[in-house]
């Protein structure tokens, strides 16, 4: 026997048991959407509160911050909070005390830091490939440097650390496919000779492709302190080895702030003042 409007109650039962699934299924994705950066400071004496910035291209955002109690923290980053460079800020002046950190929006992020060691990250799949991969390889730059000051001459010592760098950049590569440090990691790529160079033509060499590997376009990049430093680099380092004297320095640098005007002159402005300040 058919009975009236047992069809609407039905159905009325579907769509409420739909709904409430739906705002269950939502509950839980926003949940899982807010993530947190956590961790300890040492000595814990001297901390007392965190602040995170999300770095733009030329300023930064204020994002959140929380107390340091007993050296410890969690600090919450907002559900809409967009992925990008992270600035944490531990005391004043903010411009000294601080550190970078990668966060995508994906994951939960752990670290400890040290007054004498720095930062190091417990958990965060980003960040560990990220300073690893700069631990190494300027470690491998650190040789050749070592190499040469020793007046060492030995061309099958040296391939063995050129091959050891390319290796190394190749494999980060492969290794953060995917992830946003992929691009620091690509856009830092140093320059890895061939063959054996004197001094001399080393140093040529490595300033005509600085910026072989550099996107200095990148947006990712301008939002973070590696572009800057990287550019700030280049001035006041990339100076012939005949510059001996203070003016002939001094000449040099002019020189490579003119190089840097050049290949910056297609960005946004706002970025250009945040570097020339």
């Amino acid at each position: 026997m058919f009975l009236p409007g047992f069809g609407t109650i039905f159905e009325n039962n579907i769509i409420m048991k739909n709904t409430l699934l739906t705002f269950f299924l939502l509950v839980v994705l926003g949940v899982q959407a807010q993530y947190s950066i956590s961790g300890t400071f040492m000595p814990a004496k001297d901390y007392k509160w965190l602040i995170a910035y999300r770095l733009k291209p030329g300023t930064q955002n204020y994002i959140a911050q929380t107390k340091v109690q007993n050296g410890v923290f969690s600090l919450k980053i907002p559900e809409k909070a967009l992925p990008g460079t992270y600035r944490l800020v531990y005391a004043v002046p903010q411009e000294e005390f601080y550190f970078d950190v990668i966060y995508n929006g994906k994951e939960d992020i752990s670290l400890a830091f040290d007054s004498n060691n720095g930062v190091s990250f417990l958990n965060s799949k980003e960040n560990i490939l990220f300073n690893t991969y700069f631990k190494k390889i300027i470690d491998l730059e650190q040789q050749i440097v070592d190499f040469y000051t020793q007046g060492n001459t030995n061309k099958k010592e040296y391939a063995v650390i050129a091959k050891k760098m390319h290796s190394l950049q190749k494999s980060y590569e492969v290794k953060s496919e995917g992830l946003m440090a992929n691009h620091f990691i690509k856009s830092n790529e140093p320059y890895i000779p061939k063959e054996y160079q004197s001094i001399h033509d080393y140093v040529n060499s490595k300033k005509e492709g600085y910026f072989n590997a550099l996107e200095i376009d990148n947006p990712i990049l301008q939002a973070s302190g590696f572009l800057t430093n990287k550019l700030v680099n280049f001035v006041f380092t990339a100076l012939p080895l005949e510059a001996n004297t203070r003016k002939e320095r001094q000449e040099a640098m002019i020189s490579n702030v003119d190089i840097i005007n050049k290949r910056i002159s297609p960005i946004n402005t706002k970025y250009k003042v945040h570097l020339y300040y």
